[in-house]
């Protein structure tokens, strides 16, 4: 038998055993005055002490609804963004300079200029410092401003010089196959002074064999691939027996043409 029942039943035999007393089952109002809720025993069911009551669970409380709290913005992001949103105040005469300087073109210079360079805008400062100290004044007292006048279209002229340079009209087909020509008759040319014999007319021990064929059968270029000597570099040889066979006297003869 399994369970708690099991469980009192096994421990009785135990303790009938071991000649110990059985214990007393209290009855159900003895019960009640130490736990008020207890159950009453079902009719013909013994009670089990070792087994707890069944205690049917009571409804269940319903939850309050979640509320969720937002952070509150903080002081410095709120005087953050309201700076960014406060629109400076200009004086009328700085407005006039500033005005006139965005209608010449020395800010088209200077735009193009910082496009090249990031450091352009501190050389047109430090010029405008003597060159015009009212607009540089006007620049001080206004950054915001002349920041903002300054870098307006800066990308959109970035990206029509980039749209004009690449509507540039580009060589015809010919041209370029001309061109291709051109370069691969060059390629050929080097190609062709690379593969002529190195050899030297003020030595006469280099006119000893002909530079185009081999020094031992006589193979033009034209019936085997030659092959020029790595010491003289003036001898040729259409195979690697030819050259063993040619070594012993031309040994001698390749150091010193080697020291030429």
């Amino acid at each position: 038998m399994k369970g708690a029942q099991g469980f009192w039943l096994r421990e009785q035999r135990a303790a009938a055993a071991r000649g110990a007393k059985s214990r007393v089952v209290a009855e159900h109002g003895e019960i009640a005055k130490y736990w008020p809720d207890a159950p009453r025993p079902k009719p013909n069911e013994p009670l089990d002490p070792g087994r707890p009551p069944d205690v049917r669970p009571g409804p269940t409380p319903a939850r309050a609804p979640t509320r969720t709290v937002q952070p509150a913005a903080s002081s410095s992001q709120s005087a953050s963004n309201g700076s960014l949103e406060e629109v400076p105040k200009i004086s009328a005469e700085d407005q006039a300079i500033l005005d006139r300087f965005a209608q010449s073109d020395e800010i088209k210079t200077l735009r193009r200029q910082i496009r090249q360079d990031m450091t352009a805008l501190e050389n047109f400062l430090q010029e405008m410092t003597q060159k015009d100290p009212e607009l540089m004044k006007a620049i001080a007292t206004n950054q915001k401003t002349f920041l903002k006048m300054v870098t307006h279209g800066l990308a959109e002229e970035a990206r029509s010089a980039t749209k004009l340079e690449e509507e540039q009209p580009q060589p015809e087909p010919s041209e370029l196959r001309a061109a291709l020509k051109q370069k691969e008759a060059k390629k050929q040319l080097r190609t062709q002074k690379a593969l002529q014999p190195s050899t030297s007319s003020l030595h006469t021990l280099a006119l000893l064999h002909s530079p185009y064929s081999c020094a031992v059968c006589k193979a033009t270029s034209a019936t085997a691939e030659l092959f020029l000597c790595s010491s003289c570099g003036c001898v040729r040889f259409c195979s690697r027996e030819c050259q063993r066979r040619f070594w012993p006297r031309h040994q001698t003869v390749s150091w010193k043409l080697g020291g030429v």
